[in-house]
């Protein structure tokens, strides 16, 4: 007995047959053994057509992805918008599902409980502070003539790990927009955004909000051994994240 079974490549859509036989043993399925199982209707997706589905969602609409993406596959009709949209919403769970739960494997491999509180004695010792030698200091406040400043307040750069957060509002798109503009509010869609900077490179951390985001940043933290060190954070006025 066989079955249609659809690939996505970055070639393409291919369209091959699984078999399924029965033994003495056992039944085989190459839909199962061979092949990913996939859904009735669903097709399975090659992990380079993923790669560029998700590069051509961070900055460009779902149609203009959808498009773009049907083009360099030399597709006709292809993949559809509300199928792409799926599937990069699909991603980003799988992803962020994946960020989180390595994090909480960190904080309880490390003496936190799963919500990033110290459950044990983790013996944290943080490295002693260090900063812009004075005289460097003062010679650009004099080069640039400023009068108040204080010399002894700025981190070395190069021993410090740089830690900005930032809560980010953005419309939910709507694939039907109203046609009278006050029928409908938009939604809102709310989440945290971390930027982490060392001198080995930037990282950004993104969740649903402060506390999921401040969580992940405890384990990534403590994924690359950096909680010990001089870490500095910068933050606006948002009530939110100066009350934490």
């Amino acid at each position: 007995m066989s079955k249609k079974y659809g690939i996505e490549s970055e070639l393409g859509t291919i369209e091959t047959k699984t078999h399924k036989g029965n033994t003495e043993e056992r039944v085989y399925d190459s839909g199962v053994e061979l092949f990913e199982p996939c859904g009735s209707r669903e097709k399975f997706k090659s992990n380079r057509f993923k790669e560029l589905a998700l590069e051509f969602s961070t900055d460009m609409s779902d149609r203009k992805s959808t498009a773009r993406l049907n083009r360099i596959r030399h597709e006709t009709t292809g993949i559809k918008t509300t199928t792409y949209r799926n599937m990069v919403e699909d991603e980003g769970k799988a992803i962020q599902k994946l960020i989180e739960t390595k994090s909480e494997e960190a904080l309880m491999s490390n003496g936190f409980t799963r919500d990033g509180e110290i459950s044990e004695n983790v013996g944290f010792k943080p490295e002693e502070s260090r900063h812009i030698e004075i005289e460097a200091i003062v010679s650009a406040m004099s080069e640039l003539n400023i009068k108040q400043c204080n010399p002894t307040d700025y981190e070395s750069r190069e021993d410090s790990i740089k830690i900005s957060a930032d809560d980010v509002c953005v419309k939910r798109q709507t694939e039907i927009r109203p046609r009278i503009e006050n029928d409908e509010q938009p939604k809102r869609v709310n989440n945290t955004v971390i930027h982490v900077e060392n001198r080995d490179g930037k990282y950004i951390l993104n969740a649903a909000n402060l506390f999921c985001a401040l969580k992940i940043l405890l384990g990534f933290l403590l994924c690359n051994n950096s909680l010990e060190k001089q870490l500095v954070f910068f933050s606006d006025g948002a009530r939110e994240i100066n009350c934490k």
